[in-house]
């Protein structure tokens, strides 16, 4: 029932927030209130699909649900001193998606769980890492067409929608920065807490976080060193989240569905 509560104040959340772009006009209040509801219902959707009697189920579904939830409520909090509402015109749709799959789709061959402090520790730091840097993903798609429309000559189409470039790219390497510390944390408490890895078919996972470590680090580099920016520091934004999923949701579906 809660999912469904969600999927409502979502999606009425999402109709306001398209209605107050449109018109160019900033969101009002009611649409924090949408959201906050939707979380609502959205936390207790989540927190009685993973904690289940039978113990902490972290699947594939679940696992993408819970990320949504971290996303929204990042993006909400922080929006209420930085320019960030417009992130919901894509995280809206996709917290949707999430919630019916999570609802209908089955789990495939998820197991009970039973986690130590630690293994909580290093979970809560993956969470958090993968939701900034998801945001920064969205965050680098919608500076992708801030620049395609101002390119094509449509000015129109963005000024009074979104904040100017400068204010986009500086939002941007903010996200991809606190996302790449948390990272670090989750890689280092990841090797440290679980014991031999190696042997848990958790290489794979290991292999695509640090690829896309080593990608955004690289980026952090080029900004500081060479002052990248533009189409170069969305490409490599994308890459490094390409290979984050891979690591994350990639070795979950390998496990949960080709390997079961």
């Amino acid at each position: 029932m809660s999912s469904f509560v969600a999927i409502a104040c979502y999606a009425a959340a999402w109709i306001s927030l398209l209605t107050s772009v449109r018109r160019k006009e900033h969101p009002g209040h009611l649409l924090n209130i949408m959201l906050t509801a939707g979380l609502i219902a959205h936390s207790f959707a989540s927190y009685s699909s993973v904690f289940q009697s039978t113990g902490v189920i972290l699947g594939l579904f679940q696992s993408a649900s819970v990320l949504f939830l971290a996303m929204n409520v990042i993006v909400l909090i922080s929006s209420l001193r930085l320019p960030l509402h417009n992130l919901f015109l894509l995280l809206m749709p996709m917290s949707v998606l999430a919630l019916l799959i999570e609802v209908f789709a089955s789990s495939g061959s998820a197991e009970n769980q039973s986690l130590s402090g630690a293994m909580v520790t290093h979970i809560l730091l993956s969470i958090v890492a993968y939701s900034l840097l998801t945001i920064a993903t969205l965050q680098a798609l919608l500076l992708s067409y801030q620049y395609s429309r101002l390119k094509s000559h449509h000015a129109r189409a963005v000024i009074g929608v979104f904040p100017p470039l400068q204010t986009m790219e500086s939002l941007l390497f903010d996200l991809v920065r606190a996302g790449f510390v948390l990272l670090t944390l989750s890689i280092g408490t990841g090797i440290f807490f679980i014991e031999n890895i190696f042997e848990q078919k958790l290489s794979h996972k290991l292999t695509f976080s640090l690829l896309s470590w080593a990608i955004y680090l690289v980026l952090l580099i080029g900004r500081h060193v060479l002052a990248w920016r533009g189409k170069l520091a969305i490409r490599c934004v994308l890459a490094g989240f390409v290979m984050l999923m891979l690591a994350y949701f990639g070795s979950k579906f390998v496990l949960e569905f080709l390997l079961s």
